[in-house]
C-alpha cells in the first residue's frame, strides 16, 4: 500500500470512528473530546500530501491561517460578517473569543477544495467553485457544530448572513491562493472533504 493510500486510509478510518462514536451517547463525550486531535491529524496529513511545498505555498498558508483566523475573531467580538455567535469549548485553547483551531481548519478546507477545482482554468471561476463547495460543507457542518458545542448563536436559528459571509470569505481566500503563484496540489483533497462531509451528514441527519 503507498504512502498515499495509507494516509488517505487514516482519513476516512478517523471520521468513520468517529460518526459511530457521535452517534452513541456513551462514547459521544468523548469522540468530542478528541475533535482537536482529529483535525491536527488531518492537517498535518494535508500539508504532508501538497505536492508543492514551495515558500510561496508556506507563506500562503500562514496569510490564509492569519486571515481566516482574525476573521472569526471580528467576528465573535463584533457580530459582524458571520452574526452573533460564541465558541464552546470543544475545539480546544482559544485566542481572543476563537480557537487556534479554527485558522487550521479554514486552511485544510481551502487547501483541499482548491486542489479539487484545480481543472477550472479561470482563476475567479475556480475560486467561485472552491467557495461554493465550502458553503456546502458549512450547510452540513452547522447542526453539528451547534449540538457538539463547537458554537452556539444567539437568537433563534443560523442566519442566512453566516452562509454569504462564510462564502465571501472562502471567495478571497481561494482567490489569493490562485495568484500566489504555486502549483496547489493535494494528494488527499476528496479524501478529506468527502470524509467531512459523509460525517456532518451523518452525525447532522441520525443524531
Amino acid at each position: 500500500m503507498s504512502s498515499k493510500n495509507k494516509a488517505a486510509l487514516v482519513i476516512v478510518v478517523l471520521h468513520v470512528v468517529g460518526t459511530i462514536g457521535m452517534l452513541l451517547p456513551e462514547w459521544a463525550p468523548l469522540m468530542r473530546q478528541l475533535t482537536p486531535l482529529n483535525l491536527l491529524i488531518v492537517a498535518a496529513l494535508v500539508i504532508i500530501f501538497q505536492q508543492s511545498k514551495t515558500p510561496s505555498f508556506y507563506a500562503y498558508a500562514l496569510l490564509c491561517f492569519l486571515i481566516a483566523f482574525f476573521s472569526e475573531v471580528i467576528g465573535v467580538q463584533t457580530g459582524w460578517p458571520f452574526g452573533s455567535y460564541e465558541y464552546g469549548a470543544t475545539l480546544g485553547p482559544k485566542l481572543f473569543g476563537v480557537p487556534l483551531l479554527i485558522g487550521t481548519n479554514w486552511l485544510i478546507l481551502v487547501i483541499c477544495t482548491a486542489s479539487l477545482t484545480r481543472s477550472i482554468n479561470n482563476k475567479w471561476l475556480a475560486s467561485l467553485a472552491g467557495a461554493l463547495l465550502m458553503v456546502g460543507l458549512d450547510i452540513l457542518l452547522e447542526p453539528v457544530a451547534i449540538m457538539s458545542d463547537y458554537w452556539s448563536w444567539q437568537g433563534s436559528g443560523i442566519p442566512i448572513q453566516n452562509y454569504i459571509s462564510w462564502g465571501a470569505l472562502a471567495f478571497v481566500l481561494h482567490s489569493i491562493l490562485h495568484h500566489f503563484g504555486f502549483e496547489n496540489k493535494n494528494e488527499l483533497d476528496k479524501y478529506v472533504i468527502l470524509s467531512q462531509a459523509s460525517f456532518f451528514a451523518l452525525v447532522g441527519y441520525l443524531g
